[in-house]
């Protein structure tokens, strides 16, 4: 997903962290006018589940977001393989 998140300039480095804790590739900043910053990065859909709270928590309800769809794209190994054995049929024991 592509994901652009507007928030005050001082919650930049929990932003940032925040986004590299969920496998996200930061795109670009933007400085605002009234010591805003825009933060544009593409991340994991599967990773984004509940920052909406998130979000809010880092920056005391002064943040937002937006997200369109960019691509899909394969999940990394180690993923896959934990998704596989999600997956597997499970021999039941009589």
């Amino acid at each position: 997903m592509d994901l652009e998140v507007s928030a005050p300039e001082a919650h930049m480095g929990d932003i940032s962290g925040g986004l590299a804790a969920k496998r996200a590739r930061i795109t670009g900043t933007d400085s605002l006018p009234g010591g805003e910053i825009v933060v544009r990065a593409q991340v994991p859909l599967s990773e984004l589940e509940g920052y909406a709270a998130e979000l809010k928590s880092a920056t005391g309800g002064r943040g937002r977001y937006a997200l369109d769809f960019s691509h899909y794209e394969p999940a990394p190994a180690p993923i896959q393989r934990r998704l596989a054995e999600a997956w597997k049929p499970r021999i039941e024991e009589d």
